[in-house]
């Protein structure tokens, strides 16, 4: 597969310049996907191997690796996250941090591959009525993302000192983790894949699914903000939105493009707001109210020795003895580890003056994880005068669920010999030394805005069902109010997936566009 800046010879990429020099007017194709992150990239490339006119667009840049990723914190978070990585609610309890950009998020996350559990899949039928979607129907297509994106298990020896921590503790109470499978090749360690990896080392659709669509004939317009989906007698003839130079904050002017279909892949965050904005509803009126996040809260345990978690692969290990959700699809947390470079561990670290610079004085010696709740609330997504706006409440069980998971993890923290643990409550420091400490987790509380909640994998806010009245999208994808018009990212998913999402999300994309080429034969 070429790497991006290869196909700028191609006449098949459209940006800014195109647009002010007069190359980028009359625009229309086939199909025209909007967002080009997992999901709308495994749906550009599907279509163009199978000689389809597609046109995928993105609000974001596309970017040069070797040129834009200059791995430093200021400069990236700007360029990789809409609203720099910091979109909160409207009450300030959840930070939600999705890319923007060519590539979406599969740019900036930490390449953690799992496919969705069986007991996940089984349930979305069972309770939902979602066919096609079975384990073994979805084996096949697990296999393609999984040959695609060069997804291996992590060697043993990539494990860094943050992770093995992590992994120390875990063993040290007797309980389960593993190491995980990426999709990086022949990793440099750098450890700065968070910010976008400059060596083509991580396998991001940046540089394997979109440069194989281009190459196989399809189109990608960046720079291009859709503001909706235009439609006219029950069916789509297109989008419209406006051009746009992300890397100099410009807007250029209006675009109209026509399409027979168009297939929304705006992330979680962005698409139930392009069918709210575009005024296309459903029978359910579930659009933009079912947002799952997969709830997370940091815990930082302080170690006697330097633990450099700069150092290797940011995330190697995770403990899953205490995911439910492999058994029957319902509730449970995993634990991941974090690292968090000077900046990001500052804006989250306790306090302010001498309070802040003695935590961050322990940078070096600061070791990360957090638990990660399979989550039952459901958030709401809406616009107001042109802002995009939700908010987020844990109900009463993934309350407790994220409770226990703090304490867990705090557990393996002090199980693995660190002097001090930081739980994230937000009013005040508050720090273990001792198991008998953690009663104060369930004293406190983590509900209302106790516990400052961070997530990076908004999904669930278009669910598919096999009924209208209970999903906005069918099990194909289409949806259910507007023919020719198709969700092909973790919207579209009944419930959150409870592991990282990308390979749930690319595989998603897939199964839209093989269902989608059926529908035109």
């Amino acid at each position: 597969t070429p790497l991006p800046e290869q196909l700028l010879a191609t006449d098949r990429i459209l940006g800014p310049d195109d647009f002010v020099a007069g190359r980028a007017e009359n625009l229309a194709a086939d199909v025209v996907v909007v967002g080009t992150g997992a999901g709308g990239s495994a749906v550009f490339r599907e279509l163009a191997l199978a000689g389809v006119d597609v046109l995928a667009v993105e609000a974001g840049e596309f970017h040069l690796p070797h040129r834009d990723f200059n791995q430093r914190e200021e400069a990236m978070m700007h360029r990789l996250f809409w609203d720099n990585g910091a979109r909160t609610d409207k009450d300030l309890t959840v930070t939600i941090s999705h890319g923007k950009g060519v590539g979406g998020s599969t740019v900036h996350n930490i390449c953690l591959s799992e496919q969705t559990p069986d007991a996940i899949l089984d349930r979305w039928h069972q309770s939902f009525g979602v066919s096609g979607w079975s384990p073994q129907r979805l084996a096949p297509v697990f296999d393609r993302v999984r040959t695609n994106l060069r997804i291996a298990p992590i060697s043993a020896g990539a494990v860094n000192r943050n992770n093995a921590l992590l992994r120390q503790g875990t063993e040290a109470l007797g309980w389960s983790g593993r190491i995980y499978d990426h999709n990086r090749f022949a990793c440099l360690q750098c450890g700065y894949c968070f910010l976008g990896c400059a060596y083509n080392r991580k396998q991001s659709a940046l540089i394997t699914y979109v440069p194989s669509a281009i190459q196989a004939g399809g189109r990608l317009a960046w720079g291009l903000e859709v503001s909706r989906v235009n439609h006219r007698n029950g069916r789509t003839v297109g989008i419209a939105g406006t051009w746009t130079d992300p890397t100099r904050g410009r807007r250029l002017g209006p675009v109209t493009i026509k399409a027979n279909h168009v297939v929304l892949a705006a992330s979680a965050m962005m698409t139930p707001v392009l069918l709210l904005r575009s005024g296309i509803t459903d029978t359910s009126g579930l659009t933009g109210q079912t947002l799952r996040v997969h709830p997370a809260a940091p815990v930082a345990g302080v170690f006697p020795e330097p633990v450099d978690g700069w150092s290797g692969l940011p995330q190697s290990y995770i403990v899953n003895e205490f995911a439910d959700f492999y058994d029957d699809g319902i509730g449970g947390h995993v634990i991941i580890p974090l690292f968090g470079h000077p900046g990001l561990t500052g804006a989250m670290m306790p306090g302010v003056g001498p309070g802040l610079h003695s935590w961050m004085s322990n940078y070096r010696h600061i070791a990360a994880a957090t638990p990660m709740v399979h989550d039952e609330s459901k958030g709401r997504i809406w616009e107001n005068r042109g802002r995009l706006r939700f908010e987020y409440q844990l109900n009463k069980r993934d309350q407790q669920e994220l409770a226990r998971g703090l304490r867990n993890t705090a557990e393996i923290f002090l199980a693995a010999g660190a002097s001090q643990v930081l739980l994230p409550f937000s009013r005040r420091p508050i720090v273990a030394r001792t198991s008998s400490d953690l009663d104060q987790i369930d004293r406190i509380g983590v509900g209302g805005d106790n516990v400052l909640l961070s997530s990076v994998h908004p999904q669930g806010s278009v669910p598919m069902a096999a009924d209208p009245a209970n999903g906005v999208v069918d099990s194909r994808g289409h949806h259910f109010g507007l023919q020719n018009l198709w969700v092909a990212d973790g919207s579209l998913f009944p419930t959150s997936v409870g592991v990282p999402p990308q390979m749930s999300i690319y595989a998603a994309g897939t199964v839209v566009a093989r269902e989608l080429l059926r529908s035109k034969t």
